[in-house]
């Protein structure tokens, strides 16, 4: 499974055979903290929904992936124990059976790749190391990144940091920078390569922020999940919150 594009990072802020009753629910969620629907831009292309099963303000996030017709096809967990920005990660692919996992280790950041095997033992296959050159972001650690650099975002200035792409254990660095929104209360976003002959190639992320919520409310770009054969798609996802 590539998490990620060939440059761009999936944010997501990070997917058929196996039912969600082993993943510990039905579908939809009853907990659900939020949901979305992802509609990809290729519009031959199937969506799927994205359940958000707790306050991402809190000590553990739990995301759960669904093919529109309910079958599961991927979860992630998150977990704030040591940074805001770089939790514990952990993201399953029930395709294909493969997943990754990132754990804080001082100064350095351990990427293991994954095999799931009968009865959801995970084998690691491989592990590789990134240093941390901080701002470092780790997944939904971008929207811990995005409020803590909030007013600096509000007042127009452009905020660099690096964001992990797990499949290639490396750093990407990345810009994020306010744009004009057809909204009054929202705050629009923009994440990009911080590369200018990268970014002619490879579209940039939009994200919608609600200025007084600060709640994502929608999302353009690569998604978090990929095709069956590992690429990127491209999404646009609308949140709702249903606690």
């Amino acid at each position: 499974m590539k998490y990620t594009s060939k440059f761009l990072i999936i944010f997501a802020l990070v997917l058929k055979s196996v039912a969600f009753v082993a993943a510990g629910g039905g579908f939809p969620p009853e907990e659900a903290y939020a949901s979305a629907r992802a509609q990809p831009h290729d519009s031959s292309r199937p969506g799927y929904f994205e359940y958000y099963l707790d306050d991402p303000s809190g000590d553990e996030l739990r995301a759960r992936y669904f093919t529109e017709d309910g079958q599961s096809i991927a979860q992630k967990n998150l977990r704030y124990t040591t940074s805001s920005v770089q939790p514990v990660f952990e993201i399953h692919d029930f395709r294909n059976s493969t997943g990754y996992r990132v754990l804080p280790v001082d100064d350095r950041l351990r990427i293991q790749t994954l095999r799931l095997l009968n009865n959801n033992y995970k084998a690691v296959v491989d592990i590789r190391e990134v240093p941390v050159i901080e701002p470092t972001v780790v997944d939904a650690g971008f929207h811990r990144f995005a409020m803590q650099r909030w007013d600096q975002i509000a007042a127009g200035e452009t905020v660099r940091f690096n964001f992990v792409q797990i499949d290639k254990a490396r750093l990407v660095p990345m810009l994020l920078e306010r744009i004009d929104c057809a909204d009054d209360g929202s705050l629009c976003m923009r994440v990009s390569l911080n590369n200018f002959l990268q970014r002619i190639f490879v579209p940039p992320v939009l994200l919608t922020y609600d200025k007084h919520s600060r709640r994502l409310l929608r999302y353009s770009g690569f998604g978090p999940l990929t095709t069956e054969r590992g690429n990127a798609l491209p999404v646009t996802l609308n949140y709702q919150y249903l606690q």
